[in-house]
């Protein structure tokens, strides 16, 4: 019985997925949806650059800001499908032109958002690899998004 209501279960589940409508992805909600995590990201990192200068006594949320930028760091390399590369957006056409490039830009990024989170951990200078992270982000900027 129990073994029939798993089987009935299953193939239920089956059936509502081969059913569902094959759906993809509007360019416009998919630079939306990038628009929103680099604006996130820019948020954690200014509010992060605001407790490493001491502009605001938060420091107890340096880690938390820190953990987000390494969290969305990762998922720029996902945030430019093909797809995405025309409509309202500000990247150049550079990053689907150059993909090992802006890969590499990409990791840059990432490696330095993981040094922030690590030098925040061990109690490193936050100051350099604050700046580090920062200097990755503009340059991958500069090098791949039009200049407003």
């Amino acid at each position: 019985m129990k073994y029939r209501n798993s089987l009935i279960s299953l193939l239920s589940i089956a059936a509502l997925l081969l059913l569902a409508p094959v759906h993809a992805a509007d360019p416009e909600d998919l630079i939306n949806y990038r628009k929103s995590v680099m604006r996130a990201i820019g948020g954690h990192n200014t509010a992060a650059v605001a407790i490493v200068r001491g502009q605001v006594e938060h420091e107890g949320h340096l880690q938390h800001h820190a953990e987000a930028l390494v969290a969305t760091s990762q998922m720029i390399a996902a945030l430019f499908p093909a797809e995405s590369a025309d409509g309202d957006t500000d990247a150049l056409a550079r990053i689907w032109d150059e993909p090992e490039a802006f890969s590499a830009a990409v990791t840059a990024t990432e490696d330095a958002a993981a040094a922030f989170l690590a030098a925040v951990n061990e109690g490193g200078d936050v100051g350099s690899a604050m700046r580090d992270l920062g200097m990755s982000c503009r340059s991958c900027h500069q090098d791949y998004r039009a200049r407003r």
